[in-house]
Parts: C-alpha cells; structure tokens; sequence
C-alpha cells in the first residue's frame, strides 16, 4: 500500500528551489508549515493566556483569604485586651485592620461576628465576658468582588461549579 502525498506536498517544485526561498523571505516554508506554525502559536498562546488568567484568579483569592484571616487575628487580639467591648465597636475596628489590606473590603457583605457577643454593656461592663474566657472572631467574605472568571463550567449534567464565597474564618483568644 502506498501512502498519498500529502495535500501541502508539490511534486513539481522541490522544497529546495530558490523560486520558492526568495518568495517567502529566505525561509523555504510551504504554506502548509506556516499553516502548522500558525495553529501551534495560536494553541500555545490560548493555553499560555488561559493558565494566566487561572493563576491571577488564583492569587486574587489566595490574597482575599489572607486578609479576611489577618482581620480575624487582629481583631481578637485586639478585643482580647478589651473585654468590655460592643459588637459594633469590634466591627469599627475590624474595618479599621482592614485598610492597609489588599483586597479586603469590609463592606455589607463581609460580616464579622464576635462569640460570646455583646450588643450593649450593663453598667459598663459586657455580661457575657469575663477575664479568662475564650471568645472568637469570625469573618467571613464573598469572593464576588474578586471574581472575574466564571465559577461554573461544563454542559448541564457534566458541570463544575467553583465557590463564590470563603468559608468563615475564626480566630480565638483568651480574654485578659
């Protein structure tokens, strides 16, 4: 059995004829290989953009979960010493730690819990809290404003969908 020349192949004209050389810059590629070379470039570049796009979403995330676990410790230790503290005054100052981080945005949508809370003091003092007792911060963060790739991919029976939020993260300490 032979083989067929292939559909780039010109028996007439060898590949080595100077004709063909000065015609494409001294280079002697047929139009088939510039072809292969084009599809190979715009398949590399596609899977080089692709994993780019992958990591920087990546990165955005990994930064956003860093910040929300920064905010956590911060904040308790910051309540740690300051037992006779409100909730809101907690979230003041948790937004107040998250300033100077990237990513981070304390808005409605990042709740910040504080357990055993404390709503309003009782003669100045918070009922729920005494010198030696744990209490822990909670943050927890949508990825939402850090997103910019889909979260679901695949047809319908086949998808795969990624998380659109952080799960809480949770600082204790030891009150003072």
């Amino acid at each position: 059995m032979q083989h067929s020349p292939t559909a780039c192949a010109h028996p007439a004209a060898p590949a080595s004829t100077p004709s063909r050389e000065i015609g494409h810059g001294g280079r002697g590629m047929s139009a088939c290989q510039r072809g292969q070379t084009m599809l190979e470039f715009a398949v590399t570049a596609t899977l080089v953009i692709v994993v780019n796009f992958a990591l920087l979403q990546t990165s955005l995330i990994v930064v956003q979960q860093y910040g929300a676990s920064q905010i956590a410790r911060q904040t308790a230790r910051w309540l740690a010493v300051r037992i006779d503290t409100t909730d809101s005054q907690v979230l003041t100052q948790a937004r107040a730690f998250a300033v100077g981080l990237p990513g981070v945005d304390l808005s409605s949508s990042t709740a910040v819990t504080v357990n055993p809370s404390c709503t309003a003091l009782s003669g100045g003092k918070c009922t729920g809290r005494s010198s030696g007792d744990a209490v822990t911060v909670t943050v927890t963060t949508p990825l939402a404003p850090v997103l910019f790739l889909p979260t679901t991919y695949g047809i319908a029976p086949f998808q795969v969908r990624f998380p659109t939020s952080l799960p809480a993260i949770s600082y204790t300490v030891l009150l003072e």
